[in-house]
């Protein structure tokens, strides 16, 4: 077994390579460019849990995955990653992907919220649209669709009704309670723009205010240790620093020691 204090030091320094890979505030570059930070998540996720006497069954799916992004920018897809056939003529859906209507069903939420604390849905789109950044016409769209009957919606996303239906009831719990259904609201809007801000590259009228993301506790605790204990922070920075760019996502800057 790994001594504890070795543990922590290839942990600080997943930490470290993780907050190179998604900084606080970050770009949202085009997908080659997106791809390139999920590849440097994966290389660091696979060095700590091999740095950590992981098996090798546990860290070559995460070489493979970085692997088969890397493909994508070198124009090459690989079949985990083919879209699959959704309809008799075996073609793909084109639709939005499943991050989109995640944020869309989180404004929708919201503005239920906001409905459910007694505002009208003009003054939930308006609220939404503060924070989100959406134009008010798509606001009351997503509402409204996505609060039809489950068999009725046109919502091309399994994950993205669940995650409504679910919220809904929450909603539904707090319909007694405005100051709680705001407090609901402000999540669901706070999530929405989140999820649409992935989607800002593509799409970039829809958001006009940054919300910034949460603080892991992990992540604050490992950051308190290393002001502390400079010494120890300062010996497992990286020897050598990467900077995200597509060229680096080639498959000879990847681990070469599993098939």
């Amino acid at each position: 077994m790994m001594p504890p204090e070795k543990l922590f030091e290839s942990l600080v320094k997943l930490v470290i390579e993780f907050e190179q890979a998604f900084p606080e505030q970050p770009q949202y570059d085009p997908p080659e460019h997106e791809r390139v930070r999920y590849i440097h998540a994966l290389r660091a996720m696979y060095d700590f849990l091999r740095a950590n006497n992981a098996p090798l069954h546990f860290t070559r799916p995460l070489y493979r995955l970085a692997i088969k992004l890397s493909d994508l920018n070198d124009g090459k897809v690989d079949p985990l990653l083919t879209p699959t056939p959704t309809d008799d003529k075996k073609e793909a859906n084109p639709g939005k992907v499943t991050t989109a209507w995640i944020g869309h069903a989180n404004a929708a939420l919201g503005m239920v919220a906001l409905m459910a604390a007694g505002g009208s849905q003009t003054e939930a789109a308006r609220s939404a649209m503060r924070i989100i950044g959406a134009e008010e016409s798509k606001l009351v769209s997503w509402c409204d669709e996505f609060r039809k009957p489950a068999n009725n919606r046109r919502v091309w996303s399994s994950k993205a009704c669940v995650i409504f239906d679910s919220g809904w009831q929450w909603i539904e719990m707090a319909a007694n309670d405005s100051a709680a259904c705001r407090r609901l609201a402000k999540h669901f809007f706070n999530r929405a723009a989140t999820e649409l801000r992935k989607q800002a590259y593509r799409f970039p009228r829809i958001l006009s205010v940054a919300i910034p993301e949460p603080e892991l506790p992990a992540s604050t605790a490992i950051r308190t240790y290393c002001k502390q204990h400079s010494k120890a922070a300062n010996a497992v920075q990286p020897e050598r620093r990467i900077a995200l760019r597509p060229s680096w996502s080639r498959r000879n800057d990847l681990p070469s020691d599993v098939d």
